[in-house]
């Protein structure tokens, strides 16, 4: 079993999409709320500690295991809106190209995936 790691808010939100309606749960899967979008976690503490240095919501890391774990090279820009992300991924799941929406490289030890359980809480 292959272990990544979850950066959340204290009240386990997702740090960027703090308004969304997903909420993880401990030993629970959790899927994106946006049809045919991605979770992402970091293949490394190391990699989620730096991510969580970079935001201020950014409170604690949790031991995950992930169901069909990509690596992403290049991600939405974080403050494109639900619509333009609703949009990005339908197009993405359609194969076709999406022109309304920013695209960033993604941190190193970037993975996306289809669910996620948190474990554990490690920091």
């Amino acid at each position: 079993m292959q272990v990544y790691y979850k950066v959340l808010t204290n009240d386990l939100k997702s740090v960027i999409m703090h308004s969304s309606p997903t909420r993880y749960r401990l030993g629970k899967w959790v899927t994106p709320y946006i049809p045919y979008s991605k979770l992402f976690v970091f293949d490394t503490l190391e990699h989620a500690e730096s991510f969580r240095g970079r935001h201020v919501r950014s409170q604690v890391i949790y031991e995950v295991v992930v169901k069909n774990p990509i690596r992403i090279k290049k991600i939405c820009y974080w403050s494109t809106s639900n619509i333009k992300l609703k949009h990005f991924w339908k197009m993405r799941k359609n194969k076709k190209r999406c022109e309304h929406v920013v695209i960033i490289p993604a941190l190193p030890g970037t993975v996306g995936c289809d669910a996620v359980k948190l474990l554990r809480r490690v920091s």
